[in-house]
């Protein structure tokens, strides 16, 4: 501020004015204060670096010498740059390339004030030099790259001056084999009789299953050929996959002829191809209700039962089972398909399954197999690092043990469960008469199982038992998978206080199914109301009405990557997809519910 405050020796008044700073062609020129008049302040702006008695300045400061003052427009230089990489398989070579402009800038001339904000303007912006396409064929002669290099790529690469990834080298890659395969002739699918074909029939009624004769070709086999190795950058052999032979045998009813080539029937009735085996098979008709009069009915192949399965009786077939009434509380079994026309009051009903939670129990170990193997990585991560360092064998189990503990703490409570589901099929003595194989994987699994639960992990030496831990869970997997049959499905009418399992599809026509236990190898299709109870399927669930806020909890469960949609979903119901749970808290209506990013998402559908 302005104004007479004081005076000198003499008397005479003195005006107090403010020191002030200007740029001046280029330089800071400054008028100092008089008086008791406030210093001049500098702000430096963008672009510019300020230092003042040797120290570089970032705010405001006053300034009362401008000898010590030094003030720099800044220059940017240009930059080329280049990056190599090489693919995870081996096969490809990448070359990332930079560039960027450099900036020069001059400082802005300013009129004096009190206060200056040091500016500085562009004036020359310098291009960036092309990269020498020498220095990245130096770069792959020194890291021993070869393969196919594609010189034109790197030289285009090297004078655009645009950033981007270029592959510019490749390694050969091996011929692929062709598979053995197994061409079906005739025509094994059962379908509903078309109302152009017979008279107008009901669908569930009637059904038009595929027959043969004696002699007819059930199918060809065409042998499989080897592929051709390749060869990675690095120089290194890459040998192709084994393939798959694809080979079909003979069940009851079929005979190979021509080396094996060809299958024909040798008796009369239904064409089928399960797991790799034909066989011809007949069919029974039951013409009444089964009953404590008919008995249980066990038959190897298709089973018509035209009334209704009655309480505590058992219906196994080793083909369909299609039922035209009711099933109440009894338990139907079959290697394939089953029908329920009408109503299934309790019991149990399990399509394509040897043994019961095969579908889920496959889902599990596929799981563990990853997480583990997971593990493993981490492991052999974690021991690389301290190469040449001694690590005691107790130290690696107790890595593992902390390991579990930190990232993966489900694993053992999901061993603890899966281990008493493999005891209880390994005591199936009917199932392991005829898969020694299986028993022999079982017996390896449940061996594996206690080096996983309490303190288990901490007698594990390596990360390589992980590994093959890993690889017999899955294995185990494989194994199951093998034992249904993916096409297998139920479709049944109302459904009430049952259990359901199917190795394909389960479709339920009626208007309710309330308080069920139901497991689907693939879909879940429900055209009514859905209260109460557990619902999962590997793919997918479709259902109308879900959940109904005041009776029981109805959950529903797909495996990874499947999906849920419902028309309506009351509050309560409870999602899982893959490890992922979801609760829903209002009502929804249309949604569909996926993973995304490694949670549940929910859209709309119309």
């Amino acid at each position: 501020m302005e104004g007479i405050i004081n005076t000198n020796a003499f008397d005479v008044p003195l005006v107090n004015t403010p020191g002030r700073l200007g740029i001046v062609n280029g330089r800071v020129r400054m008028i100092k204060p008089k008086g008791f008049g406030p210093w001049p302040v500098i702000i430096p702006g963008e672009n510019v670096e300020i230092f003042y008695g040797n120290q570089r300045i970032a705010g405001p400061t006053v300034i009362d010498d401008v000898q010590d003052l030094r003030v720099m427009a800044e220059s940017i230089p240009s930059e080329s740059r280049f990056e190599i990489t090489v693919s995870p398989d081996k096969m490809a070579v990448t070359l990332s390339v930079t560039f960027r402009p450099g900036k020069q800038y001059q400082l802005v001339d300013a009129q004096y004030t009190r206060k200056l904000t040091v500016q500085a303007k562009l004036v020359k912006e310098i291009p960036p030099e092309p990269i020498d396409p020498m220095e990245v064929l130096k770069y792959l002669r020194e890291h021993n790259l070869s393969g196919q290099v594609d010189y034109k790529e790197i030289m285009q690469a090297c004078s655009e001056l645009k950033d981007g990834e270029y592959v510019i080298a490749r390694g050969i890659a091996p011929r692929p084999p062709i598979d053995g395969r197994v061409q079906l002739v005739c025509d094994f699918m059962t379908r509903p009789i078309s109302r152009d074909d017979r008279e107008r029939v009901d669908f569930r009624e009637r059904m038009l299953i595929a027959s043969v004769e004696p002699g007819d070709v059930l199918a060809r086999w065409y042998p499989p050929k080897l592929g051709t190795p390749g060869r990675n950058i690095y120089g290194e052999e890459v040998m192709p996959r084994r393939p798959k032979m694809g080979i079909f045998k003979a069940g009851r009813g079929v005979k190979l002829i021509e080396n094996g080539r060809i299958a024909v029937a040798e008796i009369a009735g239904r064409p089928v191809y399960r797991k790799g085996v034909l066989s011809v098979n007949q069919q029974i008709i039951v013409q009444q209700d089964v009953n404590m009069a008919t008995g249980n009915i066990k038959f190897t192949g298709d089973v018509v039962v035209l009334g209704d399965v009655t309480e505590a009786m058992t219906v196994e077939s080793g083909e369909i089972v299609d039922v035209k009434g009711n099933v109440y509380h009894a338990q139907v079994r079959a290697g394939s398909h089953i029908r329920v026309g009408a109503k299934l009051i309790g019991g149990h009903l399990m399509a394509g399954l040897m043994h019961p939670g095969l579908n889920e129990a496959a889902s599990v170990l596929g799981r563990l197999g990853k997480d583990v193997l997971k593990a493993a990585a981490a492991v052999s991560q974690v021991t690389e690092s301290k190469k040449g360092q001694y690590l005691a064998q107790d130290n690696v189990g107790l890595l593992i043990k902390r390991l579990f503990e930190q990232r993966f703490p489900h694993v053992p409570s999901l061993f603890a469960g899966i281990t008493e589901f493999l005891k209880s099929l390994h005591a199936d003595k009917e199932l392991m008469q005829d898969n020694e194989d299986l028993k022999t994987r079982l017996s390896k699994a449940l061996a594996l199982g206690q080096y996983f639960i309490g303190a288990g992990p901490l007698y594990l030496e390596s990360g390589a038992q992980l590994e093959q831990a890993a690889a017999c869970l899955l294995e185990l997997k494989d194994r199951f998978e093998a034992l249904v049959d993916s096409s297998a499905e139920i479709i049944a009418g109302y459904c009430q206080n049952a259990q359901l399992e199917a190795s394909g599809d389960i479709t339920i026509r009626g208007p309710l199914t309330y308080n069920c236990h139901v497991s689907a190898g693939s879909n879940l299709v429900m055209y009514g109301e859905c209260r109460s109870g557990e619902y999962y399927a590997r793919s997918s669930i479709r259902a109308q009405t879900v959940g109904t806020g005041s009776m029981g909890v109805t959950r529903l469960a797909v495996g990874e990557g499947g999906t849920i949609r419902a028309a309506v979903l009351n509050p309560g119901v409870q999602l899982k997809i893959g490890a992922i749970p979801y609760e829903v808290t209002t009502t929804m209506y249309n949604a569909e519910f996926r993973i995304n990013d490694g949670t549940i998402v929910a859209r709309t559908f119309h």
